[in-house]
């Protein structure tokens, strides 16, 4: 079986990690060559990468950095109930759209992750394929860094940006119903979701806003937003940035790579940044905890 993922996947810890002794032990200590086996590198290859350390169906049997990862079926797999039909996977990132559905369509692979909102029509209505849809969790949103923006400070800077952002405009246009707009982290069906918050959009309450704050002539802001981690992301950040002008918020938006985007992400050096975050458990609380992880 082939498949192709959308993009590398970023990992960081949270409040409760999960690990067993033997992992300690697997990771602890140095490399051939003197390198730390516990070192963590973003969108790149370290030892934890290379060496798999786990209990599940299938092994890694070769691994070429950004290029494919290939796993065969393992025959002592604890579960011996569940047969399974798939003996060998073969994992290729495809980074860009157009390539990743050609490749399907054509039998290049077996399944893609994700399908591109702008291609669903084509993919549904193809012969031999089955589009499956379900709803995710993940959330995108913007962060404002108060230590640069002294104007982010002020707590109604903050909500006239919230009202400012048309979230059924990008759910709607954008992401052609792919989309649900959020008014909180919890998502519905989580635990601790409050229906009794939904999206705000008032674009003439936010000028009012920047009004009695100060700022009725508005600021101008650096934006970074990666260009192939999540779905529409780079153009979702620009969305949002000419949303911004409505209310005299000039947003100088810069868009990158994912290898490039995390490295610039960690300086804390731009005034808005894009990121989104899928909860591990299906608990609102790993949401709120993750909050706790930009203030370092």
């Amino acid at each position: 079986m082939r498949s192709s993922r959308l993009s590398p996947i970023h990992c960081c810890s949270t409040s409760l990690p999960i690990s067993s002794p033997l992992d300690s032990e697997f990771y602890t200590g140095e490399t051939e060559d003197g390198k730390d086996k516990a070192e963590i590198v973003k969108a790149g290859n370290s030892f934890a990468s290379r060496n798999v350390s786990g209990t599940g169906p299938f092994v890694v049997t070769d691994r070429r950095q950004g290029v494919r990862v290939d796993f065969e079926r393992f025959e002592d797999y604890w579960d011996t109930e569940t047969e399974g039909n798939v003996s060998e996977i073969v994992l290729t990132p495809i980074a860009e759209n157009a390539s990743r559905v050609a490749a399907l369509l054509s039998g290049g692979v077996d399944f893609i992750d994700a399908v591109p909102p702008n291609d669903l029509d084509r993919v549904r209505e193809a012969d031999g394929v089955n589009l499956i849809e379900i709803d995710g969790t993940r959330i995108i949103g913007f962060q404002m860094n108060e230590e640069r923006v002294e104007a982010f400070q002020d707590p109604r800077v903050r909500q006239a940006v919230d009202l400012a952002i048309n979230q059924e405009g990008i759910a709607d246009r954008l992401m052609r119903g792919f989309a649900n707009p959020a008014g909180q982290f919890s998502p519905e069906g989580y635990s601790g979701h409050n229906p009794d918050l939904t999206p705000r959009y008032d674009v003439e309450r936010a000028k009012e806003l920047m009004a009695e704050a100060g700022y009725e002539d508005g600021f101008t802001v650096e934006m970074i937003a990666p260009n192939n981690r999540y779905v529409n992301d780079a153009q979702i950040a620009q969305a949002v940035a000419n949303m911004l002008a409505q209310i005299n918020i000039d947003v100088e938006l810069r868009t990158m790579p994912l290898a490039q985007y995390w490295p610039e992400y960690d300086t804390r050096e731009s005034d808005m940044a894009m990121i989104g975050w899928h909860a591990d458990t299906e608990d609102s609380a790993n949401f709120f905890q993750y909050l706790s992880l930009l203030h370092r």
